[in-house]
């Protein structure tokens, strides 16, 4: 796959790359050169982090061993996160964002078959709309409940409450402190829920 297409799996443009590559190419190096060079490798996690792809689903994309893809999740993902240090991740004047997903994962005592017919476990991300910072994070629940399920009781409830704009997808019907969009169809009465926008089409002339 071309450089291109592998940086719309990541999120990335050259801009944005070329910043996170002359960040990490200061820190000193320890070991075994990598095979991969330090694009390719910023690459492979940020798509792996935004995509949910399975290591062997990696390694195809990327043309290298499962076990180097592993490798490269391992080493890179705390070097990522520790560029993001120093931001007021609680700061309330930019908005939120909410969702769930699914973590494939082999132990069937927390996981359950989800809609996508895998062992999986549902994880909840608050994260900044501004420039998707990772607020919070809450994982370990089945992943065939629903969405709010997992949401109340967690530590991202309890921000999501302090908060006044924490933007969310349909699957949050009824939370409260949540906007959430409302899609009106004809004939139909408003769905009750919290401060929903409506996404419906043009109004109808009067």
């Amino acid at each position: 796959m071309m450089l291109q297409q592998l940086q719309v799996l990541a999120a990335l443009d050259d801009g944005r790359l070329d910043i996170l590559v002359d960040k990490l190419s200061t820190q000193q190096r320890f070991g075994r050169p990598w095979a991969r060079s330090l694009r390719q490798r910023v690459l492979l996690v940020c798509v792996a982090l935004r995509t949910n792809l399975t290591f062997r689903e990696l390694a195809a994309v990327f043309q290298i061993s499962k076990s180097a893809a592993h490798r490269v999740v391992a080493a890179m993902t705390p070097k990522l996160a520790a560029l993001a240090t120093g931001h007021d991740r609680y700061d309330r004047r930019f908005a939120w964002i909410v969702d769930g997903t699914l973590i494939p994962t082999r132990d069937h005592r927390a996981a359950a078959r989800s809609k996508n017919y895998r062992w999986s476990c549902n994880a909840q991300l608050l994260v900044r709309h501004r420039d998707l910072f990772v607020v919070a994070t809450s994982a370990a629940g089945p992943g065939n409940r629903n969405d709010p399920i997992h949401y109340r009781g967690s530590v991202i409830e309890q921000l999501c409450r302090l908060h006044t704009r924490v933007l969310a997808d349909g699957g949050y019907p009824g939370v409260r402190e949540l906007v959430t969009p409302r899609f009106v169809r004809t004939g139909s009465s408003a769905i009750a829920g919290g401060d929903n926008i409506d996404c419906g089409g043009p109004a109808s002339s009067t």
